[in-house]
């Protein structure tokens, strides 16, 4: 989750903008959000996977 995020804020600085206290339109970080769910949601899909079958 950590590495996504800094992927993210590469790509986008606004969390850290965010983090250091620097007003952020919320609107701006819709699309960075949605973006991180979408990037996340093959590794969770992955841990539940791997925890039924773990690879050999």
């Amino acid at each position: 989750m950590v590495g996504l995020w800094f992927i993210v804020c590469g790509v986008y600085p606004f969390p850290i903008f965010f983090a250091l206290g620097v007003p952020v339109d919320p609107v701006i970080m819709q699309p960075i959000l949605i973006g991180t769910a979408i990037m996340l949601t093959p590794f969770i899909i992955m841990i539940f996977v791997w925890n039924k079958r773990p690879p050999s």
